[in-house]
């Protein structure tokens, strides 16, 4: 598996939002940007992003959960937190949710860059010592017939 150079932002201050995402194509990647956590989810977002760029001021507390739930959705995935100036508890709680680095604001766009590289970095790393560890399995995998139906075996007692 490639993990892609996508870059998915959710900030919900528009001007910051939009700066981000012309900063992030200028410097080769491509980027999805969302202004909260209820337009990301809402608009089925698929795509397998390299890493999630999240303000965890969002509107609503929106932030953390939304971490938490890229984590689960998006797995392979690194997530860079941005967060305010100098609020240490805040930065704990991202990294407990699943961020893997975080920047604060007022957002150095070298020192952004340089934080995304080494993420994504990890993360294309990580996603290839995974790969090796699954293939083993796979050649094992048969083919069961019949098919599943989900339908209750009366013998096996199983709950549905």
């Amino acid at each position: 598996m490639v993990v892609p150079t996508s870059i998915c932002i959710v900030e919900n201050d528009a001007c910051l939002r939009n700066m981000l995402a012309e900063l992030l194509v200028a410097d080769g990647f491509q980027a999805r940007a969302f202004a909260g956590a209820t337009e990301l989810l809402a608009s089925g977002e698929r795509q397998d992003h390299a890493c999630f760029l999240i303000d965890l001021q969002l509107p609503g507390g929106g932030g953390v959960p939304l971490l938490e739930t890229v984590s689960e959705r998006w797995p392979q995935a690194a997530i860079v937190a941005i967060m305010d100036h100098g609020n240490p508890d805040m930065a704990i709680r991202a990294f407990r949710s699943g961020a893997s680095d975080f920047v604060e604001k007022p957002v150095k766009t070298d020192e952004l860059l340089e934080v995304l590289r080494r993420v994504i970095a990890r993360a294309k790393r990580r996603s290839a010592r995974a790969e090796p560890e699954l293939a083993p399995g796979f050649a094992t995998l048969t083919l069961r017939w019949p098919p599943f139906s989900g339908q209750c075996c009366g013998a096996a007692k199983l709950a549905c």
